[in-house]
This record gives C-alpha cells, structure tokens and sequence, in this order.
C-alpha cells in the first residue's frame, strides 16, 4: 500500500517556502535597484540645482523599488493562464 500523506500546513510546504525565497530576494534586488536609481537622480539633481537638499531621493526609491518589485512577484497568477 502506498503511504498516504497528511495534511501539510502552508508553512511546511516546500512551494510556500520557495515562494518567501523569491519574495525576499525580489525586495533584496528591488531595493538595490532603487538605491542605484535614486543616487543617480541625487547626482543629477544636484548637477541642474546645487541648491537642493535632496538627500533623501536614494533613501525614498530604495523604498519604492523594494516593496514595488515585491509586490510584482507576489501578484497572484491571471485566472485561467
């Protein structure tokens, strides 16, 4: 006879746990992404007006291209594709 298997919670599953993987290096590269992007706009900001205290663009895109790229790959799948 085959071994029937029991009733797994979400937190054993292996697919829940690549997916924490994968949610958790998307706001790892999102956050990298979004500091690269915000230094280059602070390089830029302060080339067009010197005299804006922009400092805190790379800390508000690290934010932003977290939680954004996290969020994409956390989107549920289309129904029916």
């Amino acid at each position: 006879m085959s071994e029937q298997r029991g009733y797994r919670r979400p937190s054993q599953s292996s697919y829940a746990k690549g997916g924490w993987w994968v949610a958790n290096f998307a706001e790892l590269v999102g956050g990298a992404i979004g500091f690269a992007l915000g230094f280059l706009l602070l390089v830029a900001s302060e080339l067009v007006a010197p005299r804006l205290d922009l400092g805190f663009v790379p800390f508000v895109t690290t934010i932003v291209g977290a939680l954004g790229l996290r969020a994409l790959v956390k989107r549920p799948a289309k129904p029916g594709g």
